[in-house]
C-alpha cells in the first residue's frame, strides 16, 4: 500500500501526471505531492 512519504498516512489520491507521464499522487491529510513507482515514493514534488 502506497503511504506519503511525509506523513506516513495511507489516504492517498492520485493528482495527475509529469510532462514525462509518471503518475503523481497527493496525501489528503498533509496535502503532500509526490510520485510513485512500485509503491516506493521516488521524489516530492517542489514548491516553486
Amino acid at each position: 500500500m502506497l503511504t506519503c512519504p511525509d506523513c506516513t498516512n495511507g489516504k492517498i489520491i492520485m493528482y495527475g501526471h509529469t510532462h514525462y507521464g509518471r503518475q503523481r499522487y497527493q496525501c489528503n491529510n498533509c496535502q503532500w505531492q509526490f510520485m510513485a513507482t512500485n509503491d516506493y515514493w521516488i521524489a516530492p514534488k517542489r514548491e516553486s
